[in-house]
């Protein structure tokens, strides 16, 4: 169960979802728009949040040997991967997010509340699921931390000794250069007035 077919996934055709889970795919399903090198989720999580029956139930409109029944699964995952992307890929790459527990449990749980809105069902996991884009939120401004992911930004600490230079009455208050840490876009700290001399 959960087997690709050749026809959609290339020569690999023993090739699982659970096997794809952190590392390329070896190509993707015609259809779909886009390409992703890396999945924050898998049949295996979706299926132990959700439970097997309960993933199946959500697309037996197809038949359990059609292609469209495995690119029901496979859109899912991918839906829920590029709610992650769209948030956390400011900061985070790909390979990281991929292997971070926090990161794929939250995954998982955007993928079961979009299995459990398929074909205008009600929502199950609606609050878990506002709850995780929250979590995303907090994570990428600062509110959360966790230290297996490194960031792209900056997160140094920096300080700014404050000068009064007279050579410049406009904006007499400077950033100090020598004992400053880091003088990038904060040289001056007043706000220009236009017209201060009138």
């Amino acid at each position: 169960m959960g087997y690709f077919d050749a026809e959609y996934f290339g020569e690999n055709e023993n090739c699982t979802l659970d096997d794809l889970d952190g590392i390329p795919l070896p190509a993707e399903p015609t259809g779909l728009i886009g390409s992703l090198p890396y999945y924050f989720t898998s049949q295996t999580e979706l299926e132990r949040l959700f439970s097997t029956l309960g993933i199946e139930y959500r697309r037996d409109d197809f038949a359990n040997y059609s292609s469209e029944y495995t690119k029901v699964l496979f859109e899912i995952i991918a839906q829920a991967t590029y709610e992650v992307k769209a948030i956390l890929n400011k900061l985070y790459d790909d390979v990281d997010l991929s292997q971070s527990i926090w990161i794929r449990r939250r995954a998982t749980i955007i993928g079961c509340y979009l299995f459990s809105i398929r074909r205008g069902n009600d929502s199950q996991y609606f609050n878990e699921y506002l709850d995780a884009l929250e979590d995303f939120n907090n994570l990428l401004t600062g509110k959360l931390y966790l230290e297996e992911l490194p960031s792209g930004a900056a997160t140094r600490v920096g300080f700014y000794n404050v000068a009064t230079d007279n050579r410049h009455p406009a904006q007499s208050v400077r950033v100090d250069a020598l004992s400053s840490s880091d003088l990038i876009g904060v040289k001056f700290t007043q706000w220009y007035r236009p017209y201060l001399w009138l």
